[in-house]
């Protein structure tokens, strides 16, 4: 869709409300269709859209969709969630605005019959101050209590990590050690050689499976610290837009598919793609 095409939707869409209300009830759901196929888009519900990217769009998403990076229907998606994040955020703002008012009216009432009256609004203000102050100390002596924690985990992590990093060397050592023995092996030939092979080689697989599980929980060790959650990232989630949840969500999903894999494997069950 090119970006002429959509001013000609607001060209075309000049069929006045008296005009509609003149139409039989029949017809009008027609009108839609016969303006979104004088407009080139197909269908009425295609012009819907249409329209609604025209008028509602932002100046970034017009110009993909004329570039080609995304779908008429994308882009509709895009900036319905657009919009309902910002109506989201107005009622939010608008809600909070009423618990700061009502939270205002209730100390005006305590301080009435405590104080002159020309004073209560500065008591009110007073009094609102110290509670965003200790709101401001409480969430700050949280935070650091959360990165405390979070940095005794992580120098507790490191060093479980620099073990395990030490068992992988230990067991490369020994999965090297096992293939020079049978190496040795097959140039002494014993008498019980295929039984001393098939241990060997049962050790070898023994070797590669530890070193491969221990490497995993050393990835997977990384990760968790890399995405240490603390109370302010939390908070950041929960205020998040809908669209970026949306997406988290998604990732969240393929993280739980990947556990629901895992999980058999770690309780001795093997796993069959």
């Amino acid at each position: 869709m090119k970006v002429e095409e959509l001013e000609r939707i607001k060209a075309k869409d000049r069929i006045s409300a008296s005009e509609k209300e003149n139409l039989p009830d029949g017809s009008k759901g027609q009108v839609r269709d016969i303006v979104a196929e004088q407009s080139g888009f197909g269908s009425g519900r295609n012009y819907d859209k249409a329209k609604f990217i025209a008028e509602n769009a932002t100046p970034e998403i017009i110009e993909q969709l004329d570039a080609g990076m995304i779908s008429t229907h994308k882009a509709f998606v895009q900036t319905k969630e657009r919009l309902e994040d910002a109506e989201r955020a107005a009622k939010e703002a608008n809600e909070r605005a009423d618990a700061a008012e009502r939270e205002k009216e209730l100390l005006r009432q305590q301080f009435k019959d405590s104080i002159p009256a020309d004073q209560v609004e500065e008591a009110v203000s007073a009094a609102i101050e110290r509670q965003q102050e200790e709101n401001e100390v409480f969430i700050a002596r949280k935070e650091k209590e959360a990165q405390a924690a979070l940095k005794a985990r992580d120098a507790k992590w490191k060093k479980e990590i620099e073990a395990e990093s030490q068992k992988v060397l230990d067991l490369n050592a020994g999965y090297k050690r096992i293939q020079e023995e049978l190496e040795t092996l097959k140039l002494q030939q014993p008498t019980d050689f295929d039984e001393q092979q098939s241990k060997m080689k049962l050790k070898k697989l023994q070797y590669e499976a530890d070193t491969n599980t221990v490497q995993f929980n050393i990835h997977v060790k990384k990760f968790l610290q890399n995405a240490g959650v603390t109370a302010l990232m939390l908070g950041s989630l929960a205020s998040a837009s809908s669209s970026e949840k949306k997406r988290l969500d998604e990732s969240l999903d393929m993280l739980q598919s990947f556990i629901d894999q895992v999980r058999p494997a770690v309780n001795g069950r093997k796993v069959v793609q």
